[in-house]
């Protein structure tokens, strides 16, 4: 067998390592039942998972005894040239009845403000490596200068290690360069539009969190700090009570109006009432909205809300979070695409127990801005 013969032959068997890497469901998914349809129509055209599935049992609960036997995984603050695992939420079915895997990334660079990183995407297999990829450093991988991206630092789950400055210098330079043409019916050309396009679902689910992100982080500078909103709140009607919480918005969503500043709302559970906001008008500075519950529900550790606000919603940008206890947490907005009074929103990452005994917490804030 020729040098050139073995070559292609490792290349090849990298590019199968890395497809199935990439796109087939962990063996959590394959014995999932209540996935099975799903897994029926990914093993029609993948021999590896028709294999996994008839493993034997004892070898699968062997592995979960040794990864119970790993220390716990590392959190620390993102920094540049960090190795990082993505949270499992950010993969899934595609259309095609891949199960899609989310990849390692090294972090390049970290955006404080808008908390977001720019990544590059990684890869473990050598013989796929080509112009523009950049091997991290020993029990590392590859970064691929070719496809980067920012993400949400809520994308990212634990740290499996870091790569030295210069390594990172490397990639950051390469990315600033075009690589050289690769041949279309090699396997590092199918490699890497497999990796663009994984990269591009990474990047486009956190796309509308790091848009909204970057708006909230706009009108908060327009509003000014918590007191001086507060002074004008009660300045405006001395009966209101907005509470102290560090954060202007969250204390604005939780401000309490009399009663006669209230809306007549019917008694239905759907319909809840929330704070209209409008910094630009003193005369009608803050009062109370009505919106209707369309959708409610808690699915996959995700709390899932649509609702019908003002009409004058489409004028303004819509905050909420979820209220359980004395916990706020902040979900992501999705306006209503037509640009109607329709809203969803998703809180991440929040259980059962906190679905029950919670309730959502709206504010919306007119100011001029245009968010279409």
């Amino acid at each position: 067998m020729t040098e050139t013969s073995i070559d292609v032959s490792t290349i090849k068997r990298a590019w199968r390592e890395m497809f199935r890497t990439r796109t087939c469901p962990p063996h959590s998914i394959l014995m999932d039942e209540s996935q099975a349809e799903k897994v029926r129509e990914h093993a029609r055209g993948c021999v590896f998972c028709a294999m996994e599935k008839k493993m034997e049992p004892d070898w699968h609960e062997l592995g979960s005894t040794l990864a119970g036997l790993w220390p716990p995984p590392l959190r620390p603050e993102p920094g540049p040239g960090q190795v990082w695992a993505l949270k499992e939420r950010k993969g899934g079915w595609d259309e095609c009845f891949r199960h899609i895997n989310p990849p390692l990334v090294v972090v390049l660079k970290v955006m404080t403000e808008d908390r977001a990183v720019r990544v590059a995407q990684t890869f473990d297999e050598g013989g796929l490596a080509g112009d523009g990829d950049v091997p991290l450093g020993p029990g590392l991988p590859w970064a691929e200068s070719w496809n980067t991206y920012a993400l949400d630092v809520e994308d990212l789950d634990f740290c499996l290690g870091r790569a030295e400055p210069e390594r990172v210098g490397t990639v950051l330079r390469n990315c600033d360069q075009e690589s050289s043409s690769i041949d279309q019916d090699s396997p590092v050309w199918f490699f890497r539009q497999l990796e663009l396009d994984i990269g591009s679902r990474m990047a486009l689910e956190a796309l509308d969190r790091l848009v909204d992100r970057h708006e909230r982080a706009s009108i908060v500078r327009k509003l000014g700090n918590e007191s001086n909103v507060r002074s004008r709140v009660l300045a405006f009607d001395s009966r209101i009570g907005m509470p102290k919480t560090g954060d202007v918005l969250q204390s604005l969503a939780q401000t309490e109006l009399p009663r006669d500043r209230l809306p007549l709302a019917a008694a239905g559970e759907a319909e809840h009432s929330f704070i209209v906001f409008r910094p630009e008008n003193e005369k009608t500075l803050i009062e109370a909205g009505l919106a209707i519950l369309h959708r409610l529900e808690w699915r996959e550790n995700t709390i899932h809300c649509t609702a019908a606000l003002n009409p004058e919603a489409a004028e303004g940008q819509v905050f909420a979070w979820w209220k359980h206890g004395q916990e706020m947490t902040e979900g992501n907005i999705f306006p209503d695409p037509l640009g109607g009074p329709m809203v969803r929103a998703e809180f991440p990452d929040l259980s059962e127990e906190a679905f029950s005994s919670g309730r959502p917490v709206v504010l919306l804030v007119i100011d001029g801005h245009d968010r279409h």
